[in-house]
């Protein structure tokens, strides 16, 4: 008979703080890859002279989280951690973490209890600049891409 940890179980076996604990390590074990993929792309025409960013999405089935190089700042998804490689220092600098779908919403729907907790409040900061759409706009403004113009409509009124 399969039983099924409730929130309050995981809370008490501290399951939950066990997984935000691998997320962490998981991630630091990362780095030296990743300053590594940045490294052996430096040279290739699309990242020449230009930062780089690199997605690190963790997905069940993977042991591994697959990485992604980027020229350009990744629009805002769940199951991501976001960096920043800097090719004039050479140094990795931590963007963001949107965490998955389950806990975002749990995250967004238990703001106080997350924010209030010391371990978690730039998790929960991070959800709410996704959910109010300011954390796409900063992207935006670091791809260089102009705001949204405005559009007026006007209707013709029939007589």
């Amino acid at each position: 008979m399969a039983y099924k940890l409730s929130v309050k179980d995981m809370q008490m076996l501290g399951l939950d703080d066990d997984v935000r604990e691998y997320s962490k390590q998981e991630l630091k074990e990362l780095i030296p890859e990743m300053i590594q993929g940045c490294i052996d792309r430096k040279n290739e025409d699309k990242f020449q002279y230009r930062d780089i960013y690199v997605t690190a999405c963790f997905v069940k089935w993977q042991v591994k989280p697959f990485l992604y190089y980027r020229v350009s700042c990744p629009t805002p998804v769940y199951n991501q951690n976001v960096f920043k490689y800097h090719y004039l220092t050479g140094s990795l600098e931590y963007l963001w973490t949107i965490p998955g779908k389950f806990k975002y919403y749990h995250i967004l729907n238990n703001k106080q209890r997350y924010y209030e907790n010391k371990e978690t409040r730039r998790s929960c900061q991070f959800v709410v600049l996704m959910e109010t759409g300011e954390l796409l706009k900063w992207v935006k403004k670091e791809n260089g891409e102009k705001p949204d113009a405005a559009l007026s409509i006007t209707h013709k009124e029939e007589h």
